[in-house]
């Protein structure tokens, strides 16, 4: 069955927002906003004074906010400093160059992205895992398969709980690294909202100053949005790019990781949890009210701006949920100019469901890398043991 079904007059549809947060100007609307010609601003990138401007999926040029202020830097270093533009580019990006080592860098992330293992294995990455407890018992988020982790909560009535690493363990983990031979680490970890990963991995950061170079990064996101910053950070060491680059390069794309997250099964979430003694309890099967009320299926994001979850709507079904997440992502493209650099698809128990939105984003979107992985079993205790998410960037 396909995820978009023909419209049925008089059917409700999802709602899906008009105006998304972020925003990509094209190259008409920075001539009128700044009143260049479009000449001039192709010309400032051909030069390399505007790095990393990004493309629809349809080959268009599209500039962000920091684009927008770099050329008006630029116009002002020709106008009250009269320096040419290849001084400018010069005092703009100033590089090390043939000085940094990028092989001895390396990029530290934690368990709760979702990327495919081969691609990190191949990759500059190392994972740090979360531990994970249900009752007394301890697992290694590495190490146990979210499938287990929820048949032990069943058996035991406990629901799972995470812990993020702690100062401690960074610092070990990095002193580790610092011995493998490793000159820098970007720590980049699930948002800070969600979990004290991040918090520690600063704290941990500054205590090993002298012995390796920690820049910690909170993501602001979790699952396939931090995967995708990994792989661009881990990208940009295997091409030799520079720290300046990198640097650039990640705070340009930050504000653009977008994710949409669907919880299937609510159940498990909820008569986890210690109830009231006049509610239904966890070892009593759910009244017929609870029943339905389990059936609908949550759509959540993370913010941006908060780097904490905001549920969108609870949709009937899988198939709803679905169109909802294909039309949330087509708002959010659209309000972009049409830019996609690349997606991932995790999911926890929905395969299934899973390769079919991939599909459907390779049908909609040609020139997007679009992944697909398994979410580890620390994020289903966010969010339960049947999820199906999207993150793009």
């Amino acid at each position: 069955m396909s995820i978009i079904e023909p419209r049925r007059r008089g059917r409700p549809r999802n709602k899906i927002p008009r105006k998304p947060e972020r925003k990509l100007y094209k190259i008409d609307q920075v001539i009128r906003l700044l009143g260049i010609t479009g000449r001039t601003i192709r010309y400032y990138d051909q030069l390399g004074l505007l790095p990393y401007v990004k493309r629809s999926d349809g080959g268009i040029r599209l500039f962000d906010d920091q684009d927008v202020e770099l050329i008006k830097k630029i116009r002002k270093m020709q106008k009250e400093a009269h320096l040419s533009l290849t001084k400018i580019r010069e005092l703009l990006f100033k590089t090390s160059q043939g000085v940094e080592d990028t092989s001895r860098w390396i990029v530290l992330t934690d368990s709760t992205a979702s990327l495919p293992e081969e691609l990190v294995d191949r990759l500059p990455i190392e994972i740090m895992p979360l531990e994970l407890r249900v009752e007394s018992e301890k697992f290694s988020d590495v190490k146990v398969q979210t499938r287990k982790l929820w048949e032990k909560s069943k058996s035991t009535e406990g629901r799972p709980s995470v812990t993020a690493p702690t100062e401690a363990a960074f610092i070990q983990k990095y002193r580790q690294l610092a011995n493998q031979g490793f000159s820098r680490v970007y720590s980049i970890h699930a948002s800070a909202e969600v979990s004290d990963t991040y918090k520690n991995a600063v704290a941990a950061g500054h205590k090993v100053a002298a012995e390796i170079e920690v820049l910690p990064i909170d993501s602001r996101s979790i699952g396939g949005g931090l995967g995708l910053l990994v792989k661009l950070i881990a990208e940009s060491i295997a091409n030799e790019e520079f720290g300046m680059e990198i640097g650039l390069l990640l705070e340009k794309q930050l504000p653009l990781v977008f994710g949409l997250h669907m919880i299937s099964a609510l159940n498990p979430l909820v008569l986890g949890e210690p109830l009231p003694q006049n509610y239904v309890s966890p070892d009593t099967p759910p009244q017929p009210l609870l029943d339905k009320i389990f059936q609908f299926k949550p759509v959540m994001s993370i913010k941006h701006s908060t780097g904490d979850f905001e549920v969108l709507e609870c949709c009937k079904d899988k198939l709803a949920g679905m169109r909802l997440i294909i039309g949330l992502l087509e708002a959010e493209i659209k309000a972009r100019g049409g830019y996609i650099r690349g997606a991932v698809v995790s999911y926890n128990h929905l395969y299934g469901e899973a390769v079919e939105l991939v599909n459907e984003i390779k049908t909609r979107y040609h020139n997007a890398e679009v992944l697909i992985a398994e979410a580890s079993a620390s994020f289903s205790v966010y969010a339960g043991p049947e999820t199906l998410s999207i993150s793009i960037i």
